[in-house]
């Protein structure tokens, strides 16, 4: 099941509690050419309790333990190319 977060602190509260999760920070208007982005729930870039606005703004984040639910949301609704972090590497492995 995939969640949208509207909160910061249930956001860090959902990446503490699923580590194993995955996440995609994208742009509302969902047109910049650098999201999507899918990174591990565990993945620095995402997952600072000192940096606020995870959730406001003009970004969101989609929350999900299955990664095949991310892929699909941006082939049905986003329809860009969904872009992975290359520090978290949330293709690989798992």
């Amino acid at each position: 099941m995939i969640w949208l977060p509207t909160h910061d602190a249930e956001y860090h509260e959902w990446l503490a509690k699923n580590g194993g999760g995955f996440v995609i920070n994208s742009d509302k208007a969902l047109k910049s050419s650098s999201y999507p982005m899918i990174h591990r729930a565990t993945c620095d870039h995402i997952n600072d309790v000192g940096t606020p606005n995870y959730t406001t703004g003009p970004y969101f984040k989609l929350c999900a333990l299955n990664k095949e639910e991310l892929d699909y949301w941006v082939q049905q609704i986003d329809k860009r190319e969904l872009k992975a972090c290359k520090d978290c590497a949330p293709n690989a492995g798992k």
